[in-house]
Formats: C-alpha cells, sequence, structure tokens
C-alpha cells in the first residue's frame, strides 16, 4: 500500500512525504528534513496536492489542517489523490485549555465534530470520526478530547 503523508514536518511516515516548509520553523526546531536519507521527501502545498488523481492508497495528515487557510480545498484534494481511504488527525477545538494565555502558534481553524458533519454531508464517501481521550492534569479520572482522526472511505 503506497502511503502519502501530507504536512509530515520531522515525523516522516509515508511512502512519499510532503511539506511545505521543509526547512526549520516555529514548530520544527530540529532543522531540515529535505536531506533526511532514505526519505522520499517532496516539497508543495496541502492544498494543491503536485499528484495524479488516485495515485496512493491511503493519504495521511496528522495535525496541520488546522494550520491550512482552505481546510475544505485540503479535503478535497486529498480524496482526489487517494484511492481507498483518507485518514486525518486534528485537535478538536475545545482540546486547549481555556486558561491558555498564549494562542496557538499558526492556528487558522477550529474543529469539532459538527464541523465535520457538515462539510461531508451529501458526500459520497463513509466517514468514521475517532475521539482521542487525555486525562485532564489535575484530575486525572476526568477525560477532555485532545484530537479527532477522521477517516474517510471511498470505497
Amino acid at each position: 500500500m503506497l502511503v502519502l503523508d501530507v504536512g509530515c514536518g520531522n515525523y516522516p511516515r509515508g511512502h512519499v512525504n510532503l511539506d511545505l516548509y521543509p526547512e526549520k520553523t516555529l514548530h520544527r526546531t530540529s532543522g531540515s528534513i529535505i536531506n533526511t536519507k532514505g526519505i522520499n521527501f517532496v516539497k508543495g502545498s496541502a492544498e494543491f496536492l503536485p499528484f495524479r488523481n488516485e495515485s496512493f492508497d491511503i493519504v495521511f495528515s496528522d495535525n496541520i489542517m488546522e494550520h491550512l487557510e482552505n481546510p475544505i480545498l485540503f479535503l478535497r484534494e486529498c480524496l482526489r489523490v487517494a484511492k481507498s481511504k483518507v485518514e486525518v488527525i486534528v485537535p478538536h477545538r475545545y482540546a486547549r485549555n481555556k486558561l491558555q494565555l498564549f494562542p496557538a502558534i499558526g492556528h487558522r481553524n477550529f474543529f469539532n465534530l459538527q464541523w465535520f458533519q457538515k462539510v461531508l454531508r451529501g458526500c459520497a464517501y463513509f466517514a468514521s470520526v475517532e475521539l482521542e481521550p487525555k486525562p485532564h492534569m489535575l484530575f486525572p479520572l476526568v477525560f477532555w478530547v485532545r484530537n479527532m482522526k477522521i477517516t474517510i472511505y471511498k470505497e
């Protein structure tokens, strides 16, 4: 199975790994990934994927959608280049501590289950959503949702 990791950052997990910023950034402090040995890297935009239709079995993305200017265009592009499924992990809109003094760096969008239901309504594909619970720092028996994993199946 051929996997595309969109917005791979410092942790590329695909057979092909795409990122717009391969060099050091606010999020990527350990340096460039361009010359990492054995990594098939492509520099490009997640909103305009430079690949043919259905080029990959699976398209995967982990915590980049919240940074994009047009997340709907990103989802369309992922569905275009995927043969069987798209897996997207995004932070849940309420995952941030309400007492947080500084906003999340570079986050343009905030998502919840209703956002995905609205966007995927009328879509010909089946989608599932998994919530990633995380224990509260002060109350370990209380859990809050940190991330959402959305899987869109094309088959």
